[in-house]
């Protein structure tokens, strides 16, 4: 009996640390009518999206299925966080609704 409750505690603490923290695939399009500079997700570089562009997928390590993101826009530096839940590979289709108080439009679709 021991044994098993041992392995139960062993099975739920692998499913929680897989739920804590996993890769996920993710790429961004910038559906903006501006280039974003220096893009990063969760320390993953990006580099420069240029309006109308799609990046490559890379592989970015999420907390809690969130993932914070950090780019510059017009010299102005915009942060956002989103949720990624139901697929291991996102693209973050981003537009900008008022660049001078950092709005932006984040949809998260899975692929």
């Amino acid at each position: 009996m021991n044994n098993r409750l041992q392995y139960i505690h062993v099975f739920l603490c692998l499913t929680i640390f897989s739920t804590y923290s996993s890769a996920k695939s993710i790429r961004i399009y910038n559906i903006s009518d501006r280039d974003f500079k220096n893009v990063s997700i969760m320390k993953q570089s990006y580099g420069d999206i240029h309006a109308g562009e799609t990046s490559d997928y890379k592989k970015v390590k999420t907390v809690l299925s969130y993932a914070a993101m950090k780019m510059t826009i017009d010299e102005k530096y915009v942060t956002g966080q989103t949720l990624n839940i139901g697929s291991k590979s996102f693209t973050y289709e981003i537009n900008i609704i008022d660049l001078e108080k950092g709005w932006l439009v984040i949809e998260v679709v899975r692929d």
